[in-house]
Formats: structure tokens, sequence, C-alpha cells
């Protein structure tokens, strides 16, 4: 099951890498590297790239050890399935409508901080700097480190959250790498193409976690029934459950 994860969230992380060049490439063209000094250049750009895998993975952590609480308390199937409709839903409901909720408000106050201070650290040329730069470009709301991050917590151990997202990040790290090398070379009208593929992505994880949620038997889509019941406590320890139910 790993390594269906693990292969899973790489694959998600190439194909997405399209989307974050659409959505990122402004920030990735914005960065103060060392263009004269190719060696430094790379590095420089490493530095970068390593922040926001490592922000991707602290995230898994995260959500992993969520999904891990849901495993333990048995829901783990209940939560596949609501966060598999969730996604679903979601590709159907207009962007504004979450734009103009007041609820979003605070969130809205506190991703401007997270960009203002992202823009001082992009003009940066130290490796520390251009690191943070990339660590802050991690957190910045997208939809495709939301789909990764929703198999993370589905994944239901913290181990497979962190794995999923750190491999998810490799897998934008060979364009999103290029991009800062190569700088702005891509129209408007392609970069619109490729966000036009997100909702599909978005729908098909969606409906990949509302099978696995089912049980329905399905080879590489869907597990045997109880199959996601997978611990049990037993003298402190969490063990497999042998019966398919958790206690």
């Amino acid at each position: 099951m790993e390594t269906i994860i693990v292969s899973t969230a790489f694959i998600l992380g190439v194909a997405g890498s399209l989307h974050c060049f659409g959505m990122c490439g402004p920030i990735a063209f914005a960065i103060a590297i060392d263009r004269n000094r190719k060696v430094k250049m790379l590095l420089q750009n490493l530095s970068y790239q390593l922040g926001r895998i490592f922000s991707y993975t602290l995230l898994g952590l995260i959500f992993g050890m969520i999904g891990y609480g849901f495993s333990i308390a048995g829901l783990q199937r209940f939560l596949s399935v609501m966060l598999g409709i969730g996604m679903m839903i979601s590709v159907f409901i207009p962007a504004r409508f979450f734009l103009r909720n007041y609820w979003l408000k605070p969130y809205g106050r506190l991703l401007g901080k997270l960009r203002l201070s992202l823009g001082y650290f992009i003009r940066k040329k130290t490796f520390s700097g251009l690191f943070i730069a990339g660590c802050l470009n991690g957190l910045l709301p997208c939809g495709l480190v939301y789909i990764a991050l929703t198999a993370a917590i589905s994944s239901g151990q913290v181990f497979s959250g962190v794995l999923s997202m750190l491999y998810f990040g490799l897998g934008t790290l060979p364009l999103m790498f290029t991009t800062v090398i190569l700088g702005n070379f891509v129209g408007l009208q392609f970069k619109n193409k490729i966000l036009k593929v997100v909702p599909v992505i978005v729908f098909f994880v969606g409906a990949s976690l509302l099978l696995r949620g089912l049980e329905l038997g399905i080879p590489y889509l869907s597990p045997p029934k109880g199959a996601l019941h997978l611990h049990k406590m037993h003298a402190g320890k969490v063990m497999p459950s042998s019966d398919g139910h958790c206690h």
C-alpha cells in the first residue's frame, strides 16, 4: 500500500508541476540568483527548491498524524469517503464562492503577511534566505498541494503521510528547478490551458479516495471490505486487527 501511495504522490507531483509552473512561475522568475556564476546559481536554486520540499514534508507529517488519529478511531474509511465526495463536489463550486466568504478573511490577512515575508526573502541571494523563501512558498495556497495532503491524511499512517508529501515535492522538482533557470518563456495562454487540467485531476483523485473508502475489493483501486480497519490497541501498542474491526 505504501508503494502505491508514494508512486501516486510522485506522479501527481510530476503532472502537477505544470500547474505549479502556471501558478508559482512568477515567484520563481523573481528569485534573486547569481546568474553570472553557474555553480552558485544552481546551489541557490537548489536551496529554494529544498525549502519547498521541506514544507511539503512537514505538512505531510502534520496531516499524516491527523489521518493516523482517524485510523486509530476506526474512522479511516469514513474519512476517505467524505474527502473523496468533498473533492468531487468542489470541482463544481465557483472559486468566487470561497473568496467572498467572511470566515476566510482572517486567513486572507495571514496569507497577506506570508506573501510579504516571501517577497522579502526571494530578494536574498543567501542560501539560507532562499531556503526560507522556498519554505514560505510551500505554505502558499495551492490546489495540487491540497490534493496531495488529502491523499496523505487518508493514508492513515504518519510515515506514509510524510513519505507521500516528500515524493510529491520531488515530483515537482525537475520542472520547477528548470523554471528558475530558464525564466519566463511561456505565454499566458499556455498557462491558462494548464489551469484547466486541475479540476480534472481533483475530480479523479476524489473519485479514487471514494472508491478506496467504499472497500469494493477492486485491485489497486479499492481494498477489500475491512482492509482499512487495520489497528487495534493491544497491551499499549498498535497491532494489526485480525477480525477486520477496530476496537
